[in-house]
């Protein structure tokens, strides 16, 4: 009987002192690697959004062009047109669009809300082209 209490105190230290984990600088090692990574990541995350921003502004400073031209080829006059009162365009919740007519030719500009000149395009009647202002 007394060796088999022996034997199994000698497996219980065994298997005391055997324990398995992770070290303090293995621990260290996957807390920098997630660092590097998200370093990467993130500014590549923060460019994608401000393009998007910026295809928003576009789109719609585009679709308020198409709805304009429309008026006009209705007969409206020029002068009367504003954005608000354009039955065709829906306008969008972030994105401000303004059109200002100067003589026969017309400029609108749109903006991200809450981000002035970073996402501000600008359309006119002759270029027919949106060019963003930096």
């Amino acid at each position: 009987m007394l060796s088999l209490t022996r034997a199994l105190a000698a497996r219980q230290d065994k298997i005391r002192n055997n324990d398995k984990g992770f070290t303090l600088i293995e621990l260290l090692v996957v807390v920098i690697i997630i660092g590097i990574l998200a370093a990467i990541a993130i500014p590549i995350f923060l460019g994608q959004q401000a393009a998007a921003r910026d295809s928003a502004v576009a789109s719609s400073i585009t679709s308020a062009k198409t709805a304009v031209v429309a008026e006009l080829v209705t007969g409206t006059a020029l002068s009367t047109i504003t954005i608000a009162n354009l039955t065709t365009y829906t306008p969008s919740a972030k994105v401000t669009v303004t059109m200002v007519p100067t003589g026969n030719t017309f400029v609108i500009t749109g903006n991200w809300t809450g981000i002035p000149a970073t996402h501000q395009h600008t359309i006119t009647e002759k270029t027919a082209a949106v060019k963003t202002t930096p």
